[in-house]
């Protein structure tokens, strides 16, 4: 059903032409469905079991984060990248972690500097810091994670 509408939007030639396109748009895809449980759970965290008095509203980022990562790993494997390798899998899963936790701390540091610093609503601050790890994980994922580029 999503591929129908995606090709109804774009074409098929366009889509056929450009495999990076699809990826990218798949990958979009994951990220709305990862936005979506990542910001689900820091509002759980922060507003309803009030993670909120001095820096906590870091720890519940961190947590969604992490929970919002592993679902992103598995999507991103399996639809985005069609990528069944097995026998690296656990090595494949490691270098996943290890750039999700780069893009962890960068988002951190931005939610810190634009929340602590320049007074910005958390909330805001967080769409901002997530924005731009959105083009920074498709990059190090797509070179670095699921090499393999596999035609539609």
């Amino acid at each position: 059903m999503i591929e129908k509408f995606i090709h109804s939007i774009i074409g098929q030639k366009l889509l056929g032409k450009l495999p990076f396109l699809r990826q990218f748009i798949r990958f979009a895809l994951v990220g709305i469905i990862n936005t979506i449980i990542d910001f689900g759970v820091y509002l759980l965290l922060t507003r309803i079991v009030i993670l909120t008095n001095n820096h906590n509203y870091l720890l519940a980022n961190a947590i969604a984060f992490i929970t919002a990562a592993t679902n992103s790993y598995f999507l991103n494997k399996y639809w985005t990248f069609l990528n069944s390798e097995k026998e690296n899998e656990v090595y494949q899963y490691c270098k996943f972690v290890l750039f999700n936790f780069l893009g962890l701390v960068i988002v951190e540091a931005i939610l810190y500097l634009l929340v602590y610093y320049f007074g910005v609503y958390d909330i805001f601050a967080k769409m901002i810091a997530m924005l731009f790890n959105v083009w920074l994980m498709f990059y190090l994922t797509r070179k670095f994670v699921f090499r393999e580029m596999k035609r539609f």
